[in-house]
């Protein structure tokens, strides 16, 4: 009997995971495309650092369509642009110094 009873549950379970599958598939969802410059553009801040002290946070943030430095102190709303880059900076391989 209890053998019986594991056995209708189990395919009850697996019935309703496969009605429930269908029903998924059945339906027709859209998704939205996204525009290719969003995959290409500066991020509006990244690169958060605190400072040694806790009173400042540094970041980057693009000044002139290029990620330049900031800094705010913390709790105020001024914003103060560290560095000043408006060229693309393009890194070459550094050696490794650690040897």
């Amino acid at each position: 009997m209890k053998k019986e009873l594991n056995a209708l549950i189990v395919a009850i379970i697996i019935g309703g995971l496969i009605y429930y599958g269908f029903s998924l598939r059945d339906q027709e969802q859209t998704v939205p495309l996204i525009p290719m410059e969003d995959f290409f553009r500066n991020p509006t801040m990244s690169g958060f650092q605190i400072s040694p002290d806790g009173t400042k946070l540094a970041f980057k943030q693009p000044w002139k369509d290029r990620m330049n430095v900031h800094v705010q102190e913390i709790g105020s709303d001024v914003i103060t642009r560290v560095t000043h880059s408006t060229e693309r900076r393009r890194f070459r391989h550094m050696p490794n110094l650690h040897r």
